[in-house]
């Protein structure tokens, strides 16, 4: 009989990273993927744009409200609309513009013709008119 005689070899295992080539269905799924991350970076990229330009309209009203603010206080007044009272003075002939917030006289000037006819006191509705 023979004897066997065992070869002089030490074995281990280890892992290396080497090229590994896909199956048909791995490649399907990888296609898959590829798909609906196209899809979702686009959807991304439009709610994105739509972000910057909410932000950029939110910016850009701050902007305009600072820089009109900036205006009014550099100015000390602004316009707007202020109820008023149209006065006509028959004893001087002037027709007087008065602020109701302030009380203050902001524009006079002289009667024209038409103003200078002094109205005739109307009768109240439903009184009988005096028998002249």
């Amino acid at each position: 009989m023979s004897k066997v005689t065992k070869p002089n070899i030490k074995e281990s295992k280890f892992i290396e990273t080497l090229q590994y080539s896909f199956t048909k269905d791995e490649l399907q799924d990888k296609a898959q993927i590829m798909a609906e991350q196209a899809n979702l970076k686009a959807e991304l990229e439009d709610q994105k744009k739509t972000a910057m330009s909410d932000f950029k309209a939110q910016i850009d009203k701050c902007e305009a409200d600072f820089t009109l603010a900036a205006k009014h206080y550099r100015a000390g007044w602004m316009m707007r609309p202020v109820e008023c009272i149209k006065r006509l003075n028959y004893d001087s002939g002037m027709v007087e513009f008065i602020r109701t917030d302030t009380n203050e006289v902001y524009k006079s000037r002289q009667m024209n013709e038409d103003e200078r006819n002094i109205p005739l006191p109307m009768d109240e509705p439903g009184k009988d008119a005096p028998v002249q």
